[in-house]
């Protein structure tokens, strides 16, 4: 297994639900008390963060927007860094 970190890698999400209505329920979900992540969510973009107690040098935050692939709208994320020991997740996200 490789040492070395992947420095915020890019990803699309899989397209089985339209941008507008992933940034809804990302919103959604953003807004519940019980959800310790934080952030903005706006109509094509998002930038969340974890909270401060949970946060390390390798899980700053998580951008996602819409972008255009193949002539349709999709949402882009760029992720934290990845460590050799695998991905920092974002449990109350799905991410």
């Amino acid at each position: 297994m490789p040492s070395r970190l992947t420095m915020r890698p890019h990803f699309i999400l899989p397209d089985d639900l339209p941008p507008a209505e992933f940034f809804a329920a990302l919103r959604r979900t953003c807004q519940d008390p019980d959800v310790p992540d934080v952030g903005q969510v706006l109509d094509r973009h998002a930038f969340l963060q974890s909270p401060r107690r949970r946060r390390s040098l390798l899980s700053p935050y998580l951008n996602l927007q819409t972008v255009e692939v193949d002539g349709q709208d999709r949402v882009r994320g760029r992720s934290p860094p990845i460590r050799p020991s695998g991905p920092v997740s974002w449990p109350s996200t799905g991410f």
